[in-house]
């Protein structure tokens, strides 16, 4: 909609010589304390949710962080700041961990002003109480007596709630009770974004889990598909070594029998026996992927144990990752689950509230309608009592004029 309040305000200056319109600016310096916190409250969790996306892209990436540029610093660099393009582990941790700390400060901060509140709510129906009695109260205004000498009806129906309150206590407990709504509304409404905010967080985290997980899974398959790959050219190349006679390791040649026995070759009865050379013993504990593996070429050996290295450290590393996601993952359910429980008590308190209003409403119109009945039987009342002083007033004077 066209903002026309320029030109209203430059024909009455012109037109009736009157003073321009002042342009309505909104500053929270001007309101009470409980909306100045929840303001705040409030821009916190919207540059959070800001922070959050500015993030998203980078925080949820998986490729490594390429080496910073140097350039030169120009007076645009100073003036804005973009979000940053890679992020480390660290830093994502980091991130975590301080998201995580500004949530649990935001809910403290929801959590103590729900709580003066409460107080400022409790303290101000005291004060009402104090103020106009109890329906039930015998020191207040809404005693037996009270009511009578008001006009009132003593039997009036005691669940009417409105029934023998002035116009005075009905309006200051309907703005009690509009006070306390409306700011109900705005604790439910800040409980709601921070429950917002929790969820963008833990969607991330959650996101950031499942992609470092599917990294893994590439990874690994891709080394595993290199070291095959490996291995095989290398046991190719060792093996035409072999049938040549070029590459063939020779064994130590000793005199043994044939034991028909066992089956294999028996060195025990020869002078020059080696245990180290008899396979019934060497190979009595050793499985076939160890016997295979000392069959391998020293440099096919070695690259298996730096892959089995890589592979090591590669898994304590995601290990500490995911240690690191489960733990920010349970602080942000413990959180949620609080917020959960907060909104459903704020909400329940909010549908209390919205039929007590109802509630109020019909009491304030059942009021005025009870009001103007006193005022009417006051009004017949004292007509008929004039009435009746008169008669007895103009009896009175000719009984004395007839006597004297």
């Amino acid at each position: 909609m066209t903002n026309i309040t320029p030109v209203v305000s430059f024909l009455l200056t012109t037109e009736h010589a009157a003073a321009p319109i002042q342009e309505h600016v909104h500053s929270p310096d001007r309101l009470d304390t409980f909306l100045q916190e929840a303001y705040r409250i409030n821009s916190h969790i919207s540059s959070l949710l800001v922070y959050l996306r500015q993030i998203r892209q980078p925080y949820l990436s998986t490729s490594t962080a390429p080496p910073p540029r140097k350039h030169r610093s120009t007076p645009d660099d100073s003036r804005a700041q973009s979000p940053p393009i890679h992020l480390t582990d660290a830093q994502r941790t980091e991130i975590d961990t301080q998201t995580s700390t500004l949530l649990h400060e935001l809910s403290s901060n929801i959590s103590s002003l729900t709580a003066a509140e409460n107080l400022r709510n409790s303290t101000e129906t005291a004060l009402l109480e104090r103020r106009f009695g109890s329906k039930r109260g015998g020191g207040g205004r809404n005693n037996v007596l009270w009511r009578w000498a008001a006009g009132g009806e003593d039997n009036a129906d005691d669940g009417d709630e409105s029934a023998g309150k002035g116009h005075e206590q009905l309006e200051a407990e309907g703005r009690a009770t509009s006070i306390k709504t409306f700011r109900e509304g705005v604790l439910w409404y800040l409980g709601w974004r921070l429950q917002g905010a929790v969820e963008t967080q833990r969607g991330m985290v959650e996101v950031r889990a499942a992609r470092e997980r599917e990294k893994e899974k590439s990874v690994l398959w891709k080394m595993k598909t290199d070291a095959s790959a490996a291995a095989g050219s290398t046991v190719e190349s060792s093996g035409g070594g072999m049938g040549g006679g070029g590459g063939q390791i020779p064994r130590r040649t000793a005199t043994a029998t044939q034991n028909s026995m066992n089956g294999h070759l028996d060195y025990k009865m020869d002078d020059n026996y080696n245990p180290t050379l008899d396979d019934s013993i060497t190979n009595r504990d050793r499985t076939s992927e160890e016997m295979e593996m000392d069959n391998l070429p020293p440099n096919l050996q070695q690259l298996f144990e730096s892959e089995n290295s890589t592979l090591l450290a590669h898994y304590n590393t995601t290990l500490s990752k995911i240690a690191q996601a489960e733990k920010s993952l349970l602080e942000i359910s413990s959180l949620q689950s609080t917020l959960l429980t907060h909104l459903s008590t704020q909400g329940e308190m909010i549908e209390q509230l919205v039929q007590d209003a109802q509630g109020t409403g019909e009491d304030v119109r059942r009021g005025n309608r009870e009001l103007k009945r006193a005022g009417e039987r006051w009004g017949k009342g004292l007509a008929r009592g004039v009435f009746w002083v008169t008669v007895g007033l103009c009896g009175f004077l000719v009984g004395w004029d007839l006597v004297f």
